[in-house]
């Protein structure tokens, strides 16, 4: 392990047992059900981590339509998740994600993504596969994205893991296979009242 992964690792981790016994309302310094995404960008990644480890799983079906998107955290690894979601990922600047539950156990995704200039199209492109699962960062279920049926690598072997705050506020960890997965998370947030699910182009 390189000296650089191993300190994001060793900060991950240290936030998990500064946080160990908080509760999500402690951690976001206001109650859970009052939080809006200013609580989230006042966090620095150790307590983001720790918030998403305290924080409990969403209901599978309430997960539904398009969601505003945001990534978090206040450090140099933020700044190189920007570059690649906003810049690389996809045609466009990430904005958002959409889920649509097609079973009981199993949904399908989307993100949304738009070019500068208030009249340039928006892409709703980089599909992913859902279902409930236990994480991969403790013994919790999740709401598990799985990229890896519909895209190609690096965006492949992307894995994303989402958790509740409240009905309209959701945090995130975003995992590249390529550059560590679950040992370099990126926070994001999804933000609510959500949209109407449209559906992925060309469907």
């Amino acid at each position: 392990m390189n000296k650089h992964l191993k300190r994001v690792v060793i900060g991950i981790w240290g936030g998990r047992r500064a946080c160990r016994n908080l509760s999500v309302d402690a951690i976001l310094g206001v109650e859970a059900s009052c939080a809006t995404l200013a609580d989230l960008e006042k966090l620095n990644r150790r307590r983001l981590f720790a918030l998403f480890l305290a924080a409990p799983p969403p209901d599978f079906f309430l997960l539904k339509g398009e969601y505003r998107a945001q990534l978090l955290g206040k450090d140099p690894l933020t700044w190189i998740s920007n570059l690649y979601i906003h810049n690389l990922f996809g045609p466009g600047r990430w904005i958002g994600k959409a889920f649509f539950a097609t079973s009981k156990e199993q949904g399908r995704g989307y993100n949304i993504l738009k070019a500068d200039g208030d009249k340039a199209p928006i892409s709703r492109v980089r599909m992913m596969d859902t279902r409930m699962g236990l994480s991969h960062y403790d013994n919790k279920v999740s709401f598990h994205l799985d990229y890896s049926a519909y895209n190609k690598f690096p965006v492949s072997g992307m894995r994303d893991e989402i958790r509740k705050i409240n009905d309209n506020l959701f945090i995130g960890l975003g995992g590249f296979k390529a550059t560590g997965g679950p040992f370099m998370p990126a926070p994001f947030a999804l933000v609510g009242p959500p949209g109407k699910w449209v559906g992925p182009d060309g469907c």
